[in-house]
């Protein structure tokens, strides 16, 4: 974000889902007929999650994003893009959504950008979300379809987890190096 200027429409985030902005449906509504929508920080204005919904997942490529919509998982939780790292659209979005539910999951890589976009959205928002379908459990389960490690990516890994051996997703990184892959 350094050097851009603060324009309220140069950030955008994609949302699909029942969430209300300054009291208008049109993001609800859209849902319903399983269409996501782009938003800039001009249109989150208020934003509300619909009761209905169980909570809040945050996805970190378009692919999954896509495949969650195909799922149906929009009609029971608001799903936000965040593109890789969170730019200000997703922050602001998730700033102000997050206190209003219970439940925030975050399905993301699970090599080691993955985890350091999860690191940052939780420190962004102040919150910490549960991991979905990225947990070590799932690594072990989808073992036999991961990507191979190179010897330079295990030994980022190993680095990493010796200097943050605690660190949100930590458990993650080691069952990717013990396995030797990453699923993404």
């Amino acid at each position: 974000e350094a050097g851009v200027l603060g324009s309220d429409t140069a950030y955008t985030v994609l949302v699909a889902g029942g969430l209300t902005l300054d009291g208008l449906d049109f993001v609800s509504r859209l849902a319903e007929k399983n269409q996501a929508i782009p938003l800039t920080l001009q249109n989150l204005v208020h934003p509300r999650l619909d009761p209905s919904v169980e909570g809040l997942l945050t996805i970190e490529n378009e692919a999954p994003f896509l495949a969650a919509m195909a799922e149906g998982l929009h009609r029971r939780w608001v799903l936000v893009a965040t593109g890789g790292f969170p730019n200000r659209a997703v922050v602001s979005l998730l700033k102000s959504v997050i206190p209003q539910t219970a439940s925030w999951r975050h399905w993301g890589d699970t090599d080691l950008a993955g985890l350091r976009i999860a690191r940052t959205l939780a420190d962004r928002v102040g919150k910490t979300p549960t991991f979905f379908r990225c947990t070590a459990d799932d690594v072990r389960r989808w073992r036999d379809r991961l990507i191979p490690l190179d010897p330079g990516d295990k030994k980022s890994l190993a680095l990493h987890l010796r200097a943050h051996p605690d660190a949100l997703g930590a458990d993650v990184l080691r069952t990717c190096l013990l396995y030797t892959s990453r699923c993404v």
